[in-house]
């Protein structure tokens, strides 16, 4: 069975033998085959599975298998993301299409870093207010106002120096309030 094709006439020939025919009357003519059908191209972001989904503060952390890609990604679907296909992971994953999605539990060593890190900030935010404060005293202009803050800000500072002895530390922990 022989391809249909439609046949062009021009007026040279062609260096491609497999393309340029000379016909009967001398003209030469190319074989161009018809137009195949075009193929759909598969959205690279088209998703076959999602596995391991876990739910964290910022989002659900997953692996995705998409279309375009021979392995699994580590993926966070937000509802908020910007990419339709991350939001789309995101209601699927929370509505249990790929399976329950368990909330992420962090290891004790998480949760000191991140208790640390708060520490630090917050330390570092009162050691500039006291410091703020005293040069208001220092030079003669602070108010009894900026005098009692300055002491607020120092007992805060101390209330947060004493944290990591709490019982539930770092696990559980009552933060100080800021003062005002």
């Amino acid at each position: 069975m022989m391809k249909k094709t439609n046949v062009k006439e021009i007026g040279t020939t062609s260096a491609d033998p497999m393309e340029a025919h000379i016909t009967g009357n001398g003209l030469p003519q190319i074989v161009i085959p018809e137009m195949l059908e075009p193929v759909e191209t598969p959205d690279p972001f088209t998703v076959i599975d999602v596995r391991n989904p876990m739910r964290k503060p910022s989002g659900i952390i997953c692996e995705v298998k998409f279309a375009s890609k021979d392995k699994y990604l580590t993926f966070l679907a937000r509802p908020d993301d910007v990419e339709l296909h991350g939001q789309q992971i995101y209601r699927d994953c929370d509505e249990g299409v790929w399976g329950d999605v368990p909330n992420y539990v962090p290891s004790e060593e998480e949760l000191l870093v991140e208790a640390e890190n708060k520490r630090s900030e917050a330390l570092t935010e009162a050691g500039t207010k006291i410091s703020d404060y005293q040069d208001l005293i220092d030079v003669g202009e602070a108010t009894g106002a900026d005098a009692a803050m300055q002491k607020e800000w120092k007992k805060y500072r101390i209330a947060v120096t004493r944290v990591p002895s709490q019982s539930g530390y770092p696990g559980s922990i009552d933060w100080p309030v800021k003062p005002e």
